[in-house]
């Protein structure tokens, strides 16, 4: 169950008239910023508590510019300025290098690149075995039709099947809290190796805050 209000927005596919796209964006800031978020009182619960002390360690982490926020049951990671991100395919026809490269142009897509870390109430392992194997079965399908995809089957199958889903699986449990990870954009799919890295140092970091 979302316990929040203002769901991810789904990435905007546009047309990108050059590899140099990206930089004309200038919404930059310098360093990481803090955005307004619900701070602690005096009647805080540890439950709240909790998502707080999360939310601290997590901001020490971020590479320049990207901020934090935090709601009463989500802790929200993203970066500044929007990302190009290319989801790679199988089966073209043959191309050039150069074809190729005009093809990966025209199918990227810009997004703001954001992980959002949700805390809800924790499930038992019975439901998650559960609900795992339903996700299970649903890769399978996806995998049936949607073969040789490089791991991307799952994702083209949702897009072709927009009434079928996948369970919610908890990435991590803490003492109160099973906590969801949320992100429209993997870090593979980012064009710019900069970025990439900046991704995988936050993915590396928010695995560490919660011990894996």
């Amino acid at each position: 169950m979302l316990l929040e209000n203002q769901p991810i927005q789904p990435p905007r596919k546009i047309a990108m008239p050059s590899r140099l796209a990206l930089v004309t964006v200038i919404a930059l800031t310098t360093g990481c910023s803090r955005q307004p978020s619900s701070e602690p009182s005096a009647t805080s619960s540890p439950a709240e508590l909790e998502l707080r002390t999360y939310a601290d360690k997590l901001q020490q982490e971020l590479p320049t510019g990207w901020t934090l926020a935090t709601t009463p049951a989500s802790i929200n990671v993203r970066r500044i300025v929007p990302v190009a991100y290319y989801i790679p395919e199988v089966g073209l026809p043959p191309m050039s290098k150069e074809e190729e490269a005009l093809y990966i142009e025209r199918h990227t897509r810009v997004a703001v690149l954001e992980i959002r870390l949700r805390f809800a109430p924790p499930i038992s392992p019975a439901e998650t075995t559960r609900l795992a194997h339903e996700n299970e079965q649903l890769v399978q399908r996806a995998e049936k039709e949607f073969p040789n995809t490089k791991g991307n089957a799952v994702h083209r199958y949702l897009e072709a099947h927009p009434d079928q889903k996948l369970n919610e699986l908890p990435a991590f449990q803490t003492a109160s809290h099973s906590v969801y990870s949320e992100r429209p954009v993997r870090c593979e799919w980012l064009r710019d190796a900069t970025i990439k890295g900046q991704c995988d140092t936050v993915d590396r970091a928010i695995a560490k805050l919660f011990g894996s």
